[in-house]
C-alpha cells in the first residue's frame, strides 16, 4: 500500500493541461503517494508523489477545458487546499516559434522554459489588452516574474546543461520504455515556411514539399533547451504568419501556449513547454507524447536543483509566509516633493506595530487639490518598501459602485471562495477575509471619501470597513465632518505647501533659464495659493513650452484674470483660522477654476479630475 503525506507537507505544485502530460508527470515521480480526501470547496483531482527532496502535488485541467482562466481556477484551489506550497511548475506541450534568421533553431521535442527577457517577465498574455483601429492589440498590464529561487535554479540548470551534467536523458530513457513516449525521430520533423497551407489530412503527407525550410541535421537527436518569453492566450495559434507577427510585436517569443498567463500573478510559477508543433497550419498530435516527456524530464531536473526548506520553515504556519498584496492603481509620483511632516506622523501609525488593541484609523483632510491623494499614494509606496510583509489595498469611495469594484478586486487577489458568484455579498466577504488573523498586516486606503451620504447613510459603506488589530485604515476626505467622525475627532489636516516645497515642485521639470528670477517664482506661487494641483499644472505647461519663463507666465496672471483672483481668495485661509462650518463650505465647492495655458486661451479646472494629472484638464 502506497504511503501518504498530509496536505501541509506538499511544497511544490505541478499543473498540466492534458492527460498525456499528467501521465508524464506521474512517471517522473521518485515515489508516488496515496490519494488524500478532497476538500468540499476544491473540485480538482490530484496525484501525489516525491521528486528528490520535494513533495509534489499534481493537477490537470478538466477534460476539454483549456485556457488561462481554467488554469487560474485550478491554481487557486490548489493554493487553498495545500497551504505550504512554495511555488509551482506549469509543465506540458507548446508550439515553437523558430526564427532561422536569428539563429533560433527550435525543433520538435526541444524544451522552452519561461525566463524574463527584454521588457517582459517570461510570460506574456498576448490576447489581453485594447484593440486599436488597425485591429492590433495594445497589451495592458504585465505578469509577475518567477521568484528568485526559481530564477537562480534556472541559472544553475543552464550551466549544467552547457556542461552536459544533467540527468535529463536518463529520465527520458525511463519514459521511453513506454513506446508512446518515444521520439518519432528527426525524419518526422518538418518546418514549413510561414505562409505554407496545410493540405487536408491527419498528416502532412499531401503538403507541398517545396514549402519545407532547409535546416542542417543536428549532431544528436537529444532535445535542446531554450530560455525566454512564452506567449500565452486563450486561442490555439495555428497560422505561421500570425505567429511570426505576434512574435515580432512582442519582441521575440519562443513558444505559444494556452495556460501560463492564468495563475502567474497569484502564485509563483515557472513554465516548461516541450515543443510538439510550430504553431502553424501543420499542427498534428504526433509529437505530443514525446514533447510532454521532454518537458517533464526538464521539470524534474529543475526541481532536483532547488534545495528544500528547513524543517523549522516547514513547521511555520502559512500565515507567516503568505504573499502580501499591493493593489494600488496609481503609479508612484516621481515629482512628489515635501510633505515630510505629515508623512512622518502618518507612517508612525501604520502597521506593522506592536501593542495594538484595535484596528487603527485616521483621516487626511484638506481642500480639493491640496494633495491628499498624492500623500496617500506616497505613503502606500513607502509602506510597501519599509514593510514588505504588509499588504496595501486602495479603494475609491466616489460612489458605491467604485467601492464595490475595488473590493471585488481585493477579493479576487485573496482568492476568496464565492467572490465570483453572481449573488455574492462582495463587501461582506472581503471584510470577513481581512478580519481573519491569517490575513496578516494590511493598510486599506479609502480615497475620495467626500460624500457623507455614501459613507454614513443608507447601506453604510463604513460598516464594511474591516477591523483587525493588524490593520490600518486611512481615508482622504475633503469634508471635515466626515474626517472627524471617522477618525474619532483627530484627523490630520493637510495644508498648502510651504514656500520651499512649492518652489521645488514648480521647478522640478523646468529648464533653469525659465526660473532664474526668484521674485517671479515667489509671486506666482502666491498667485497659485501654494496649491499643489495648480502648481503641478502650471509646471506641466511651462515644461512643455520652454520658451516661456515664469516671469512671462506671471505677467499674464497679473493682467486681471478673475479666475486666479478667485482661486487665491478661496485658498488663502489657513485651517487655524477657519471654523468647521467654514472648512465644510469650502471643501464642497466645485466651482474653482484656474488658467494654466494663458497663451492659447484655454482654461483648465479642478472639477472631477480625480488624481493629479500632469496634463491640464479643459474646462467646459
Amino acid at each position: 500500500m502506497a504511503k501518504s503525506a498530509p496536505a501541509r507537507d506538499f511544497t511544490v505544485a505541478w499543473i498540466c493541461a492534458l492527460p498525456i502530460e499528467l501521465a508524464a508527470a506521474a512517471k517522473m515521480m521518485d515515489e508516488r503517494f496515496a490519494d488524500l480526501p478532497s476538500q468540499p470547496t476544491d473540485s480538482n483531482l490530484y496525484s501525489f508523489g516525491r521528486i528528490g527532496v520535494h513533495n509534489v502535488v499534481a493537477a490537470c485541467l478538466p477534460a476539454g477545458q483549456m485556457g488561462t482562466n481554467q488554469a487560474a481556477t485550478v491554481a487557486s484551489q490548489m493554493k487553498t487546499s495545500f497551504p505550504s506550497l512554495r511555488f509551482g511548475v506549469l509543465v506540458g506541450i507548446g508550439g515553437g516559434v523558430p526564427n532561422l534568421d536569428d539563429d533560433i533553431d527550435i525543433r520538435l521535442g526541444d524544451v522552452v522554459i519561461s525566463q524574463p527577457a527584454g521588457q517582459h517577465s517570461g510570460v506574456i498574455q498576448y490576447d489581453f489588452g485594447k484593440t486599436g483601429a488597425d485591429g492590433r492589440i495594445a497589451r495592458t498590464g504585465s505578469l509577475n516574474a518567477p521568484p528568485t529561487i526559481l530564477l537562480n535554479a534556472l541559472t544553475k540548470l543552464r550551466a549544467n546543461d552547457i556542461l552536459g551534467e544533467t540527468q535529463v536523458l536518463t529520465y527520458l530513457s525511463q519514459l521511453s520504455i513506454q513506446t508512446e513516449f518515444a521520439s518519432p525521430g528527426p525524419e518526422k520533423d518538418t518546418l514549413y515556411n510561414a505562409s505554407s497551407l496545410h493540405i487536408a489530412g491527419a498528416t502532412c503527407a499531401k503538403c507541398c514539399p517545396e514549402d519545407a525550410e532547409d535546416r542542417d541535421a543536428r549532431a544528436t537527436p537529444d532535445p535542446v533547451l531554450f530560455f525566454g518569453n512564452i506567449a500565452s492566450g486563450n486561442q490555439v495559434m495555428k497560422d505561421g504568419q500570425t505567429r511570426d507577427r505576434y512574435s515580432k510585436e512582442l519582441g521575440g517569443v519562443l513558444c505559444f501556449e494556452m495556460e501560463a498567463a492564468g495563475p502567474m500573478n497569484d502564485f509563483p510559477y515557472i513554465v516548461i513547454r516541450g515543443i510538439c508543433d510550430y504553431a502553424d497550419a501543420h499542427k498534428n498530435k504526433l509529437w505530443q507524447p514525446y514533447a510532454a516527456a521532454t518537458a517533464a524530464a526538464y521539470a524534474k531536473e529543475l526541481l532536483n536543483i532547488i534545495p528544500p526548506l528547513t524543517s523549522s520553515n516547514l513547521d511555520e504556519p502559512q500565515s507567516s509566509r503568505r504573499e502580501p498584496h499591493f493593489i494600488v492603481p496609481l503609479g508612484r509620483n516621481e515629482s512628489f516633493v515635501g510633505r515630510d511632516a505629515i508623512l512622518t506622523r502618518l507612517l508612525e501609525r501604520i502597521p506593522p506595530s506592536a501593542n495594538r488593541d484595535a484596528c487603527q484609523r485616521t483621516a487626511i483632510v484638506g481642500l480639493g487639490g491640496i494633495g491628499k491623494t498624492q500623500v496617500a499614494v506616497e505613503a502606500a509606496y513607502r509602506v510597501r518598501d519599509a514593510h514588505p510583509d504588509c499588504s496595501v489595498f486602495w479603494v475609491p469611495a466616489v460612489n458605491t459602485i467604485m467601492f464595490e469594484n475595488a473590493y471585488r478586486e481585493i477579493g479576487q487577489a485573496l482568492n476568496i471562495i464565492g467572490i465570483e458568484d453572481d449573488q455574492a455579498d462582495i463587501k461582506s466577504l472581503v471584510k470577513a477575509a481581512l478580519e481573519r488573523d491569517d490575513a496578516g498586516s494590511w493598510l486599506l486606503i479609502v480615497d475620495n471619501a467626500d460624500d457623507m451620504e455614501v459613507l454614513f447613510t443608507g447601506p453604510l459603506l463604513t460598516s464594511y470597513f474591516p477591523s483587525s488589530r493588524k490593520g490600518f485604515i486611512l481615508i482622504t476626505p475633503r469634508n471635515h465632518k466626515a474626517a472627524a467622525r471617522w477618525s474619532g475627532g483627530k484627523p490630520m489636516h493637510l495644508q498648502e505647501m510651504n514656500a520651499m516645497e512649492a518652489a521645488e515642485l514648480l521647478h522640478k521639470n523646468l529648464d533653469e533659464s525659465q526660473f532664474s528670477d526668484s521674485q517671479s517664482t515667489t509671486q506666482l506661487l502666491e498667485c497659485l495659493a501654494y496649491l499643489p494641483k495648480a502648481i503641478r499644472q502650471a509646471s506641466a505647461y511651462l515644461a512643455a513650452n520652454t520658451n516661456i519663463t515664469v516671469f512671462k507666465y506671471l505677467e499674464y496672471c497679473k493682467s486681471g484674470n478673475s479666475t486666479l483672483v478667485k482661486l487665491r481668495v478661496v485658498f488663502k485661509c489657513r485651517e487655524n483660522v477657519l471654523t468647521d462650518s467654514d472648512i465644510n463650505e469650502l471643501s464642497t465647492s466645485d466651482e474653482i477654476h484656474w488658467s494654466t495655458s494663458p497663451f492659447n486661451g484655454s482654461r483648465f479646472d479642478t472639477r472631477n479630475t480625480g488624481v493629479d494629472d500632469p496634463k491640464p484638464h479643459l474646462a467646459n
